[in-house]
């Protein structure tokens, strides 16, 4: 579902982040957004934080999944999506982008259900809303987008341990419903939340500038979205975007080492032949 988001107080919190200017990562962010106080370092795992109800909630599910349903949300130029791609890079063949549809019709090559779910039109996509087939769908200019539930079901058939989406954090409720009440084999769901560690000025003055172009929406989206992910994600990554030293790949294994913790032992051995 497409939702507009703000803060009732967001003019105020920009000009106090503005003049504190904190690195966004937990410990810095807890004096504007207390919720973050419960999150701890990782010691163990470079770049992320948890909850104690987290870790407790994984070693109760130690060994007993073949698929983790990867919910991986963020900031926009957070990282997000370089993450998953690290993990495809350093882990191949061990995690599969869910599928998302569009209003509009494919182009020359494009496959439905490769590509993307095609809908053809802005009536079709708006029909299969009514009916229920989405678990959320946003605008993009003229277009539609969303996540179906076929597409869901069918990436959980797959073959790979992990199985992700970028889904906003204001749609993760739905999805979780959906999995409690329409699938069988149910993975462990994994709520993660990424940021970009840089000081909050760096990133509303020069990164986010950069990266986007409604740039109003986004920076109120944004703050909105900070104040959301602690009372909301499993764990929270603080993104070290270098170029030069390799932060992502270890916060990328990090993060494979903390799921393969729910993996069964048949799961983990077919994921480290495929991981090489």
């Amino acid at each position: 579902m497409a939702v507009s988001v703000s803060l009732p107080n967001e003019n105020d919190l920009k000009q106090q982040l503005s003049q504190l200017n904190p690195f966004l990562c937990p410990d810095k962010l807890s004096q504007f957004f207390p919720e973050y106080n419960k999150f701890s370092r990782d010691r163990d795992r470079f770049g992320i934080w948890h909850t104690p109800n987290i870790k407790r909630k994984i070693r109760d599910h130690k060994g007993k999944h073949s698929k983790v349903l990867l919910l991986l949300s963020g900031v926009a130029g957070g990282g997000k999506d370089a993450i998953r791609e690290k993990i495809t890079q350093v882990f191949p063949s061990s995690i599969f982008k869910i599928i998302t549809a569009t209003s509009r019709q494919p182009r020359e090559g494009e496959q439905h259900a490769v590509d993307y779910y095609f809908y053809d039109s802005t009536p079709n996509f708006k029909k299969a809303i009514d009916n229920n087939e989405l678990l959320e769908w946003v605008p993009q200019g003229s277009r539609l987008y969303g996540l179906p539930k076929v597409s869901l079901t069918d990436a959980l058939a797959r073959p790979e341990p992990i199985i992700a989406t970028h889904v906003e954090m204001t749609a993760w409720p739905k999805v979780a419903k959906f999995i409690e009440q329409d699938v069988v084999n149910k993975p462990f769901i994994l709520k993660v939340f990424v940021m970009p560690h840089m000081r909050y000025n760096k990133y509303a003055n020069d990164w986010l500038t950069g990266q986007r172009q409604d740039y109003d929406a986004r920076m109120s989206r944004t703050l909105w979205e900070l104040d959301k992910a602690p009372q909301t994600a499993d764990l929270l990554i603080s993104n070290h975007i270098d170029t030069y030293t390799p932060f992502l790949e270890w916060q990328t294994r990090s993060l494979i080492r903390l799921i393969r913790e729910v993996l069964t032992t048949e799961t983990k051995n077919q994921f480290s032949a495929c991981s090489g």
